[in-house]
C-alpha cells in the first residue's frame, strides 16, 4: 500500500489545475465532459491538463524511484501491464479501489 500511498502524495503535491484535473478525471472517474462542465473547462482544457498533469506524475516518479517506478506501480494493479492486456492477474490489495486502480492504471500506462 505504500506505493500506492506514494502515487497519490505525487498527485496531491502537483500544481493546480493539475492536481484537481487528474483527481476529478482519474481517481474519481468522472468522464471528461463531466469535469469541464464542474471546472467551468472546454472538454480540450480538460484532456490537455489531464495529460500534462499525468506526465509530470510520471516525471517525478521517475525521479524519485529511478527506472523501477514503473514496476512498483505494476506490481499493485493486476492490468497496469504495459504490453498485455491478457496478463495473468494478481489479486488487489484488500483496500485498492477501483478509483485507486484507475489512477495508477493512467500513471503506468500512458506514457
Amino acid at each position: 500500500m505504500a506505493t500506492f500511498e506514494r502515487l497519490l502524495g505525487v498527485v496531491r503535491e502537483l500544481p493546480e489545475p493539475y492536481r484537481t484535473t487528474v483527481l476529478l478525471r482519474h481517481y474519481h472517474g468522472l468522464a471528461v465532459r463531466e469535469v469541464a462542465s464542474r471546472l467551468d473547462l472546454s472538454e480540450a482544457a480538460v484532456r490537455q491538463q489531464s495529460k500534462r498533469g499525468l506526465d509530470e506524475v510520471r516525471r517525478r516518479l521517475r525521479e524519485r524511484d529511478g527506472a523501477a517506478w514503473r514496476q512498483r506501480l505494476e506490481g499493485i494493479v493486476p492490468w497496469a501491464q504495459r504490453w498485455s492486456m491478457s496478463a495473468p492477474a494478481r489479486p488487489l490489495p484488500p483496500r485498492l479501489s477501483e478509483r485507486s486502480t484507475a489512477l495508477v492504471r493512467r500513471a503506468v500506462v500512458w506514457t
